[in-house]
């Protein structure tokens, strides 16, 4: 039978499900680099350079991209075995928790060094549910997507990545517009981390109602 080629409801949800997972991965890494000024304060001792400081809270992005190739690796390879769908909510889900945690954190003058070692196990985490994200979610809004449209949607879905560096920079602006400098210092931070998880909600309704995919079906049967 051939493949229908037009865009079924399943297929536009597919899309949008996965362009708020490109979306919300480029707002989590925009946050680290925007809030970097507060979160040296937060996260790292007040001895030494300021120089050094950056780039040691700087450090926790590129530990998050390093650890994307792990998820990618561990989900993609389970994603032939136990389906794209099933994954796709523990990989939101998980970027839910990271986010919701990483406004949960203790702070330097709380906890120490410790503090940043625990902010950087979260950034590690991070990675490893988005690079999970890319391998098994976008495989899944192709596969439901008609052979024709296919690099049009592609296109769509990676979208969402820069629109997340948006996002990142006008929620940060509106809490900082709301909060004095002191309050961002305090509590601020806080709420833009966990800000994060809005977008999850959305994301997790859409995939714990949708199908396996129509290929992934085909290929199991």
């Amino acid at each position: 039978m051939p493949q229908p080629q037009r865009l079924t409801k399943d297929a536009k949800m597919a899309m949008i499900s996965q362009f708020l997972g490109f979306m919300l991965d480029a707002y989590d890494m925009a946050l680290v680099l925007i809030m970097a000024p507060i979160l040296v304060k937060v996260f790292i001792s007040p001895k030494g350079s300021a120089a050094w400081q950056y780039i040691v809270i700087v450090f926790t992005y590129s530990i998050t991209m390093a650890s994307r190739p792990i998820g990618s690796a561990l989900f993609g390879r389970y994603a032939d075995k136990i389906g794209r769908r099933f994954l796709l909510v523990f990989t939101i889900g998980g970027v839910g928790i990271m986010s919701v945690l990483g406004g949960l954190l203790p702070t330097y003058a709380q906890i120490g060094v410790w503090s940043y070692v625990i902010f950087c196990t979260l950034r590690l985490l991070m990675g490893i549910f988005f690079g999970g994200e890319y391998a098994v979610g976008h495989t899944f809004a192709i596969e439901y997507a008609p052979q024709k449209k296919r690099g049009q949607i592609g296109g769509f879905i990676q979208s969402g990545f820069p629109l997340g560096y948006v996002f990142g920079s006008l929620v940060f602006a509106l809490v900082s517009f709301l909060t004095t400098k002191e309050a961002m210092l305090a509590y601020g931070w806080r709420i833009v981390f966990v800000s994060g998880v809005i977008p999850v909600f959305l994301a997790l309704y859409i995939r714990s109602n949708l199908h396996e995919s129509p290929e992934f079906e085909k290929a199991k049967a």
